[in-house]
């Protein structure tokens, strides 16, 4: 009896590491054109489920097919204000995986730099800045997080977006310095001015 459970034991540590390492599995043939639409749509669909697990799993889908995801921009940008930080986090990943199409998501990602969570921070301010928009809100939003947040890699991420926006961040953040009725808002943004553009 225990030769028999020693061999069930070896049988299955030996399919267990054919599992992890991937041999013996079949190499999967790229999907047709119609066959990724119908993933998309799947994968978008999945986003509203009621389980979290379902929803981080299909955000991180939509992330690793890149630009091909482009039909789920809309339900990304809702899934910005999930309820868990996973799915906030991967939207914004998938949006930023997307890239410049991604466009009608930059007011959503401004706001969600703000997040309470440092995972979704970051995604977001790294999504603007492949994104690429500068529009007052999300050069605020940068210049902010730069500013006064809590952990210095989300504030040295956020002054290389602005950087790497270049002059064009520099009209908004003039204009936020100036006018913004948040005095603690004002200096920040002219804290970041003198940092991005001393004159």
């Amino acid at each position: 009896m225990r030769a028999r459970i020693q061999w069930i034991v070896a049988l299955t540590l030996a399919a267990s590491f054919l599992v992890l390492t991937g041999c013996g599995a079949k190499e999967e043939k790229p999907l047709t054109a119609a066959q990724k639409q119908r993933r998309v749509r799947l994968l978008t669909s999945e986003l509203s489920d009621q389980h979290f697990a379902v929803r981080t799993k299909s955000a991180k889908a939509l992330a690793e097919m890149g630009i091909e995801a482009r039909p789920a921009i809309a339900e990304l940008t809702k899934s910005l204000g999930d309820e868990y930080y996973g799915v906030r986090a991967w939207a914004a990943a998938a949006l930023a995986a997307i890239g410049p199409d991604a466009r009608s998501a930059a007011s959503a990602l401004a706001k969600a730099a703000s997040d309470e969570r440092r995972e979704v921070r970051l995604a977001a301010i790294r999504a603007m800045g492949v994104i690429g928009e500068t529009s007052d809100d999300v050069v605020l939003a940068l210049a902010r997080r730069r500013a006064t947040d809590e952990r210095e890699d989300v504030r040295e991420v956020a002054l290389a977006v602005l950087l790497s926006f270049g002059t064009l961040a520099l009209p908004g953040l003039r204009e936020a310095a100036r006018r913004h009725p948040n005095p603690e808002v004002r200096q920040a943004v002219a804290d970041v001015l003198r940092e991005i553009a001393p004159e």
